[in-house]
């Protein structure tokens, strides 16, 4: 970090520790003196523990990912609907009686 900021302001950097929870020291070309500021905190506050990584792991796997609908989705930017799966429709209604008359 020291060496991204000039030498006179090496010494904030030493301050980097000493920030609490919604502390930022902003400075840069925008900025006519550095600054010490203050975040407003969100709630509920987001969780940003590590993953458990062995619980993911025994999790059943997909077989098919859809990875193009999530890559449409993405360059479209909204949320992309998922295919419907006819398929299962169709085993449900096998041998059962819908109630049309023929």
């Amino acid at each position: 970090m020291k060496a991204t900021v000039p030498d006179a302001l090496a010494g904030l950097i030493d301050l980097l520790p000493a920030l609490r929870t919604g502390e930022a020291i902003v400075l840069g070309d925008a900025m006519q003196i550095p600054s010490r500021i203050r975040l407003p905190l969100i709630e509920p506050r987001p969780k940003s523990d590590d993953p458990e990584v062995a619980e993911c792991w025994k999790k059943q796997r997909i077989d098919n990912p859809a990875y193009d609908l999530a890559v449409t989705g993405w360059r479209q930017q909204r949320m992309p609907t998922p295919p419907v799966d006819t398929t299962e429709q169709e085993g449900e209604n096998n041998g059962e009686n819908t109630g049309s008359v023929e």
